[in-house]
């Protein structure tokens, strides 16, 4: 995803929550346009003033922060994800989370972009490599590919090609911490199977939905790459 990612589905998401956001500001509960407040640090919503502009309104303290100020923040984190580095981001893209982390919803809308690109640079960048890794990289890859694909799914529900792309990029971490588990005896054989056929049952379906893009796509490149995968973790089940 990002940046192979279509990013006129991801504008087409955003249109819609934007005239959703109307009767439900919380965009299906998850904060995908909220801030948080710089006196209680509880989430600010988006209110329509009524005169063309927006406000976003603590719901603890009831602080408002106006659209001018909250457009600003926007305009912060755009520009830095812009100067970003394609070939080296992982740090940089973790970065500006931790600085706007008191500032943006963890699943505000930019927030889940950068998380989006490091649920691929990780495992694909120089220095992130998959045999450069430690357990706690590998881990972050894994929580961030569930914390993206946990948000999203709530907007574009259903199998999609997005959620395809995100399971596969998931499974190699969920597969790698799961083979450590078992090496070291923390899980039994009968449990690490059933939690090999559950990854693979995933992989399954998100081939399903990716192989019928255009051969030319990434989609289906990654529908390839899923049903390599899915042999190689057959093959661990005899």
């Amino acid at each position: 995803m990002w940046g192979e990612y279509n990013y006129s589905k991801w504008s087409q998401l955003l249109t819609f929550l934007f005239v959703f956001r109307c009767s439900d500001p919380t965009e299906f509960g998850t904060h995908f346009s909220s801030t948080l407040c710089p006196s209680c640090g509880a989430p600010c919503l988006p209110s329509d003033k009524g005169d063309g502009g927006w406000e976003w309104q603590c719901g603890s303290c009831g602080k408002l922060l106006p659209q001018k100020l909250v457009g600003n923040m926007v305009d912060r984190v755009e520009k830095e994800v812009e100067e970003l580095d394609p070939e080296s981001c992982v740090q940089e893209s973790e970065d500006i989370l931790e600085r706007f982390a008191k500032i943006l919803h963890p699943h505000h809308c930019l927030m889940l972009q950068i998380k989006a690109r490091l649920t691929k640079v990780y495992g694909s960048e120089e220095g992130f490599l998959r045999h450069q890794m430690d357990e706690d990289d590998v881990k972050r890859k894994l929580e961030l590919c569930e914390e993206v694909m946990s948000v999203l799914e709530a907007l574009d529900p259903g199998q999609t090609d997005w959620k395809g792309s995100l399971v596969y990029e998931k499974n190699w971490p969920a597969m790698t911490l799961l083979q450590s588990q078992f090496s070291m005896g923390k899980i039994s054989r009968k449990v690490y199977k059933k939690s090999v056929r559950k990854l693979i049952s995933q992989l399954q379906a998100a081939k399903r939905t990716l192989e019928i893009e255009d051969e030319n796509s990434y989609e289906h490149k990654i529908s390839e790459k899923i049903s390599k995968a899915v042999f190689s973790m057959e093959n661990l089940l005899k």
